[in-house]
């Protein structure tokens, strides 16, 4: 004799998933642009930026935003500040430039973020066009930087989706 085999139905499988379908629905409603602003808003990620673009890049690298020496010191440079330091630094002949002492360069940084874009911006760069061909390229992240943005980023980026989820 046959048995009949009950299955749910599909109306109640749906209803066990409901919370699943909440929070897929709630995921849809991301927008990448108001994920990263949001989480690159904070002063603490701005102030990141500008320390990988001054200090790690230019300071300690002396590249720019394509990852190219912007320059070297020559040894007239190396005579006129001979002795002197610049955070533990000297100006060495056949050394890349590291930009410190260079008035109030790296105080001019700031960075702006919207949904948009996260954009860089030093006010005083402009200064050094007449003793370099581009100055503008010193504004800007490297690929290697990036990274490490991307790195210090996702925490903060996950849990703002988490907190979005739950909500």
């Amino acid at each position: 004799m046959p048995v009949a085999v009950k299955f749910p139905s599909l109306k109640s499988k749906m209803m066990k998933f409901g919370r699943l379908s909440d929070l897929v629905n709630k995921a849809k409603t991301l927008r990448k642009g108001r994920v990263l602003a949001y989480s690159f808003k904070t002063k603490d990620i701005k102030d990141y930026i500008i320390k990988l673009n001054t200090y790690d890049q230019l300071f300690n690298e002396g590249v720019d935003r394509t990852g190219e020496i912007v320059g070297y010191y020559g040894r007239s440079t190396e005579k006129i500040y001979k002795g002197q330091t610049f955070e533990g630094k000297q100006k060495i002949a056949e050394e890349p430039y590291f930009f410190l002492n260079t008035e109030n360069l790296f105080n001019s940084f700031s960075v702006v973020v919207n949904e948009a874009s996260i954009t860089i911006i030093a006010t005083d760069v402009a200064k050094l066009a007449d003793v370099m061909e581009n100055p503008d390229l010193l504004v800007g992240l490297t690929d290697e930087s990036k990274q490490e943005l991307i790195k210090e980023a996702l925490p903060i980026i996950r849990d703002y989706i988490i907190k979005h989820l739950l909500k």
